[in-house]
């Protein structure tokens, strides 16, 4: 029994059995966090390049048809963004001349979710609004 208590051939098992969660945990956090911050970041981009095309359309339709034309190109480019899941709206103001664009995208089905559990997660929708004005000073 003396021989059973002082072996430690297993220490090193037990530390790791005792530490393994806790590193997995923040690993998961990390990978699941940076994939929230890529679509963030994502549809921020994508909703500048969205918002500079609608500049050469005079009327508010005229720039929801540039915008349109524009996402159905631009947000290939973007990996972790599902095209069926983004919804773009365009409202002109021909007063202050300025063409405001609004992303939303729904993470549902998202890479993401599979951290949902685990960590702490935003709403399901990603809203982006960016704003361009053609009045020259």
């Amino acid at each position: 029994m003396r021989h059973f208590i002082y072996d430690k051939k297993g220490a090193s098992a037990v530390e790791f059995a005792l530490v393994a969660p806790v590193l997995m945990f923040i690993l998961a956090a990390i990978v699941g966090y940076g994939m929230v911050f890529l679509t963030a970041i994502s549809l921020q981009q994508l909703g500048a390049d969205v918002t500079r095309a609608t500049i050469g359309g005079f009327s508010a339709s005229e720039k929801q048809e540039l915008a349109a034309e524009h996402l159905a190109v631009a947000r290939r480019e973007y990996v972790l963004i599902d095209n069926n899941q983004v919804a773009v709206d365009v409202t002109y103001d021909a007063d202050t001349e300025t063409t405001v664009v609004e992303i939303n995208y729904d993470i549902t089905g998202h890479p993401v979710e599979l951290f949902s559990g685990l960590i702490p997660m935003p709403a399901n929708t990603f809203t982006v609004r960016q704003s361009i004005s053609e009045r020259t000073t």
